[in-house]
């Protein structure tokens, strides 16, 4: 489900009233996201620098920080930008975090340290851990600067941004930016995705979006009851139910049989994503029906089980036998006419995309 940061305090409340402290919940966000940032870093080592501001999103920075460095030779280096020069600023929880992170394997830097770090190219990760949810309005100052070297970071070392459940300057209610508010390659929202967060104007800040899961609070979504209203946020393990394992001595034949009409000259490149997107959906038996005038590109272009076959007009599909068609990526706005009539009597299910919408819309 999708919630306002003020449902997601609901939530945490209902969490903590059913015994869990805040702490366990902190220590278990921080191992989620250093899984994460593994993930975003699967091999080699890298360098890990953890800006922290003083609440408890900072305290799950610092936790993040501690499960990654863990071990005698840890792939991770990890140095620590605090946005208050004095740690006593820190809330009590962040402060005991950071406490328990010794001084001589988590230095803590200032900005021209930090610009001056020596990293594998590609393997500088900045966390922003400055600012929560519920942070609402212009960026001030010690965090505007510290938004502002994590972005420099990004522009000018190639550093891959990390925000922990929403980019600081980002209004996590109303997708609202702040003009230096972090641009994130990655947004690792806990819990549940937040609204401000796929809106459509913090798309550039948000980046990719994972949802850090805590199975703490499933049972305390009841406290968010508009939520299911909003609809809900697709994610990997959503579909996992949809794909179940397939019998082994099953066959393509048994999956379905798709149709797809599209490609053009030029825009030959739409007509062999389609397919290859039919693929990684399971669909079984594919077939890419492409104009003679770009067969031979699509023909070489698509993958090996893909079937690509000439098609001279758009209404030689109907002659075929597919239980689904596919029509109009890059199809190009020739034949429109005959794109129309293979709408008007295909007789089963079709999905009309890109051109073949364009071709409705002429009529």
């Amino acid at each position: 489900m999708i919630v306002t940061p003020a449902e997601m305090r609901a939530v945490e409340e209902a969490v903590f009233a059913g015994g869990v402290t805040a702490e366990t919940l902190m220590d278990a966000v921080g191992h989620r996201i250093a899984a994460a940032v593994k993930e975003a870093v699967p091999t080699g080592q890298a360098v890990v620098v953890v800006y922290a501001g003083k609440g408890n999103n900072a305290g799950d920075a610092l936790v993040a920080a501690g499960f990654l460095a863990t071990g005698e030779n840890p792939r991770f280096a990890v140095r620590l930008r605090l946005a208050n020069d004095d740690p006593a600023a820190l809330g009590e929880l962040a402060r005991k975090k950071l406490d328990a992170l010794p001084s001589d394997r988590f230095p803590r830097l200032i900005f021209e340290q930090i610009k001056t770090i020596h990293a594998p190219a590609g393997r500088l990760i900045v966390l922003d851990g400055l600012l929560g949810i519920g942070a609402k309005g212009e960026l001030r100052e010690p965090i505007k600067s510290a938004a502002r070297e994590i972005n420099e970071l990004r522009r000018t070392r190639g550093a891959y941004a990390l925000a922990i459940d929403a980019p600081t300057g980002l209004d996590a209610e109303t997708g609202a930016a702040d003009p230096d508010a972090v641009i994130a390659d990655e947004t690792l929202t806990v819990g549940f995705p937040k609204t401000g967060l796929i809106a459509d104007r913090a798309a550039n800040f948000v980046g990719k979006l994972h949802v850090i899961e805590l199975p703490e609070s499933a049972d305390s979504a009841k406290n968010a009851p508009d939520a299911a209203a909003r609809g809900t946020l697709t994610t990997v393990r959503a579909l996992a139910g949809l794909l179940p394992p397939r019998p082994h001595d099953s066959n393509k034949g048994m999956y379905g049989r798709v149709g797809i009409v599209a490609g053009s000259v030029g825009a030959t490149g739409a007509a062999v994503m389609c397919a290859h997107a039919c693929a990684r959906a399971g669909a079984g038996l594919i077939t890419l029906l492409a104009h003679p005038d770009i067969y031979p590109v699509v023909a070489s272009a698509a993958s090996a089980e893909i079937m690509v076959k000439p098609l001279a007009s758009p209404t030689d599909a109907l002659d075929m036998d597919f239980d689904v068609l596919a029509l109009g990526p890059g199809l190009g706005q020739q034949s429109e006419d005959k794109v129309r009539a293979l709408i008007q009597r295909w007789p089963k299910p079709m999905v009309i995309d890109a051109d073949g919408l364009n071709a409705l819309y002429a009529d």
